[in-house]
């Protein structure tokens, strides 16, 4: 009865601890499996708490869908994962029944992720186990860059660019004109050596870089000379 009380205890004091600010699950792995065994340890060790899932660049595909089927939408979720659903069957082959959609709710973005089916089934499934809450699940890099690009967007200095570095991958967002025009995750290189690639867009400013668990972005480089 001790035990029962004690863990049960810990729970409760562990889900209020983290109800104003979640407690966050970096999640990735080579696979499926491996990703859903590191995430079932973290669990273990966070038992009880509301939590944020960030997830590997490996682990999701994302698609920029252009501004102007956004505003077609007209804030209808179903044309843009359509036009998504679309994009990942030609150039991923992915099968819609093994994979789910989520598209952003920020008009800058304009982003569809696509995750495995399996894997948030695994996910959800060690939360239930070890009683935590799921109240986020999302590409580890979605929130930083995000905080980074609409902070840089109301200065002189914008950066238009942010590399995401992780273990053994970078995720590069471009913007141009207020919005994300470009994702592009391979397997990681510096951030410097995106240069090149940056100067082929004329709305490439500077390149801010932020990496997993880090709490500022960096600079890598000021804008572009000859870029508009």
């Amino acid at each position: 009865m001790s035990r029962w009380l004690s863990e049960a205890t810990a729970k409760a004091t562990a889900r209020l601890r983290t109800l104003a600010r979640p407690a966050e699950a970096f999640v990735g792995g080579a696979d499926v499996a491996e990703a859903v065994a590191r995430f079932e340890a973290w669990a273990v060790e966070h038992a009880g708490s509301v939590c944020d899932v960030g997830l590997a660049g490996s682990l999701v595909h994302t698609c920029v869908v252009p501004a102007e089927v956004v505003a077609a939408a007209e804030g209808d979720d179903d044309a843009m994962l359509d036009y998504a659903r679309l994009q990942f069957e030609h150039y991923f082959g992915l099968d819609g029944a093994a994979w789910v959609l989520a598209a952003s709710r920020d008009e800058r973005a304009g982003l569809v992720c696509a995750m495995s089916v399996e894997l948030l089934s695994g996910l959800r499934a060690a939360a239930a186990t070890h009683h935590l809450r799921l109240r986020r699940v999302a590409p580890w890099w979605a929130r930083g860059t995000q905080a980074v690009l609409r902070e840089a967007m109301q200065g002189e200095r914008e950066p238009r660019a942010v590399a995401a570095v992780e273990p053994g991958r970078t995720t590069l967002v471009v913007a141009q004109d207020g919005r994300i025009a470009r994702v592009v995750g391979e397997a990681s290189s510096a951030p410097a050596d995106w240069r090149a690639r940056l100067q082929d867009s004329a709305g490439a400013a500077s390149l801010w870089s932020f990496k997993l668990g880090a709490e500022q972005p960096e600079l890598v480089f000021a804008r572009i000379e000859g870029a508009a």
